[in-house]
């Protein structure tokens, strides 16, 4: 399984789950048919016959806060409403992943361990031990089949099935031929959850081809954040975005090294003169090796 990126926002707003999808469960295959590598064929997709460990390491910090009237701020002081409060969450994870032979309509079958996961957080989104299990078909996304983990409920899993499908669904396309400077665009729509209600933003990547090495190829990635729609019965902006990069290793199609930096914020005005504003940042390294 190769690097890619996705998203990803989940257990937090920003969607960790999906960072860890575009990640982990996606691959990106590159293959240089010019003797100079003056093109490759750019792809997220997984490889059969294949054993690997993902390193993962995620910072996200979070920041609400309460702006209004004083009278306002007073009714929620006096129902024991914070009107600041942060919170950081570091989470790391080590996943081993493991794609079986290809048969001959080029099928075939992956698994993805826990064998490594820790969090700052009270939520343990993936605990140790968790197995995912999936198989790919071929010019189709990977299809996520089942997962078992510790201490998750068939509830758990079967969000966690949709969460990870989803993910993958989105950023799945066809094969692309790209030159240095090139570049490709990709869309997620993302649902995100706010008390009883919803809003859906945009998640655009513009993964650019920055150079072509022996070995490696090397991506510049720019990702936009923009409100499409909201059922909430307030006004509500959304900012943010961030940068990131990619190396890819050319010859066995892994993406070995991925870094991202986003910021995000939600403005939601309750009232003409009460608002809330939750600023959220994102730090995010994940490297592959062979063991």
């Amino acid at each position: 399984m190769n690097l890619c990126f996705s998203g990803c926002l989940a257990a937090s707003i920003l969607g960790s789950v999906n960072w860890l999808v575009c990640s982990v469960l996606v691959a990106v295959s590159f293959s240089g048919w010019a003797q100079q590598r003056k093109e490759i064929l750019f792809q997220f997709r997984d490889s059969p016959s294949q054993t690997h460990f993902h390193e993962t390491k995620e910072i996200i910090y979070q920041q609400i806060r309460w702006h209004g009237a004083e009278d306002k701020l007073q009714r929620l002081k006096d129902n024991n409403a914070p009107l600041l409060t942060t919170d950081t969450v570091v989470t790391t994870h080590r996943l081993k992943v493991t794609s079986g032979n290809a048969d001959s309509m080029s099928s075939f079958f992956l698994t993805m361990e826990y064998v490594a996961s820790s969090t700052t957080s009270k939520k343990v989104r993936w605990p140790q031990g968790t197995v995912i299990f999936g198989h790919v078909d071929s010019n189709r996304p990977t299809h996520i089949d089942s997962v078992n983990g510790p201490g998750l409920s068939d509830a758990d899993e079967k969000k966690l099935i949709n969460s990870f499908q989803r993910s993958i669904d989105e950023l799945y396309f066809p094969a692309r031929r790209m030159g240095v400077g090139d570049t490709l665009v990709t869309h997620s729509l993302v649902s995100i959850p706010f008390f009883d209600k919803s809003w859906n933003m945009d998640i655009s990547s513009t993964y650019e081809l920055m150079s072509i090495g022996p070995k490696t190829a090397d991506l510049s990635i720019t990702i936009l954040f923009t409100l499409i729609d909201s059922n909430l019965p307030y006004e509500i902006k959304v900012t943010g975005g961030g940068k990131g990069k990619v190396v890819y290793d050319i010859a066995n199609s892994v993406g070995i090294y991925r870094e991202n930096n986003l910021r995000m914020v939600v403005e939601v005005k309750f009232l003409p003169d009460l608002n809330f504003e939750m600023i959220q940042t994102s730090s995010y390294v994940s490297q592959v090796t062979g063991k």
